[in-house]
């Protein structure tokens, strides 16, 4: 099922586990690498371009789980381009990413306990719980310190 079919399901939450490709120079050259869609060749990458197209006006949040899936030219005009500004200029209302390159193994560990959180708090407040239970769970700063929120 494509991206697309996907949304018009509208579902709340849209999840990522996947790797990033991200430049702090070109925000064009952003992307999500997908699984390998051997029918059509450029299947494999969810672009910078397509995803500002995407209709995500009724996505609440959307977890890129990738490695810095944040990073992007900053400017004062324009703020953050990258993989997040895309997903919330194609309507999501909130994005969470990393900052910078993150363990697998500490990233599925935060996300485990992201959710759980998401299902008594809402999202700022679950990301705020999660890094302190992921901290008392023996994860390091700098894997927690890794994801944030953008509104």
């Amino acid at each position: 099922m494509s991206i697309r079919q996907q949304l018009e399901q509208q579902p709340a939450v849209l999840h990522f586990a996947t790797h990033g490709l991200a430049s702090r120079d070109f925000p064009e050259a952003c992307a999500l690498v997908l699984a390998n869609d051997p029918e059509h060749a450029s299947g494999e990458f969810l672009l910078f371009r397509q995803i500002q197209q995407l209709d995500c006006r009724n996505i609440q949040l959307v977890v890129l789980s990738a490695c810095s899936s944040s990073i992007g030219k900053t400017s004062r005009s324009a703020g953050l381009q990258g993989l997040v500004w895309a997903f919330l200029q194609a309507g999501a209302q909130q994005v969470i990413a990393s900052r910078y390159p993150v363990n697998d193994h500490a990233t599925a560990e935060l996300m485990q306990v992201l959710y759980q959180q998401l299902l008594l708090h809402d999202v700022m407040t679950a990301l705020q719980q999660t890094r302190i239970i992921c901290l008392n769970n023996g994860l390091s700063i700098r894997e927690v310190a890794a994801w944030g929120c953008w509104v």
